[in-house]
């Protein structure tokens, strides 16, 4: 059994912890998505040189935290998997008894591409170019677009 040492200090949750199976994963991913937003429009200050490596982490924080919480409502058992294994059963599973809507399918396949786009701008390296700002945007309306879809499909 581990327990913490007499007199040391507990581990604090981050203010973005690992959503738990209730709604509060659907509120951190609309916190995390209103942050990076925030990020892209105030570019002075503290966050004039970093802005571009928060915002893909905030944003792909929102986007994990939508898709945990719209696999607790549709299939609980896949919010275990890994994120590659969820995010290559999305297609299948969000348009489940919808016949002929393409824009689902659209919508699955381009969760997929931002998640891996924002992986991997949120990973520094100094050989790769930063995203532009016009790029993050994009892929923070599509996690927007996600988000609103599983708000409004699991409330």
């Amino acid at each position: 059994m581990n327990r913490p040492r007499h007199g040391s200090p507990s581990p604090s949750p981050s203010p973005l912890s690992p959503p738990s199976p209730s709604s509060a994963a659907l509120g951190d991913a609309i916190r995390a998505l209103q942050l990076a937003e925030t990020v892209m429009k105030q570019q002075s200050g503290l966050l004039a040189r970093q802005w571009s490596q928060l915002a893909p982490i905030l944003g792909r924080q929102s986007l994990e935290a939508a898709l945990h919480h719209w696999w607790m409502r549709h299939e609980p058992s896949a919010a275990k998997a890994s994120m590659r294994a969820q995010l290559l059963c999305l297609p299948y599973y969000i348009d489940a008894g919808r016949p002929g809507e393409d824009d689902l399918a659209t919508l699955a396949h381009d969760v997929t591409y931002v998640w891996h786009r924002l992986s991997e701008a949120a990973h520094y390296r100094t050989y790769h170019l930063q995203p532009t700002e016009h790029q993050l945007a994009d892929w923070l309306s599509i996690v927007a677009r996600f988000v609103a879809h599983v708000k409004t499909t699991t409330q």
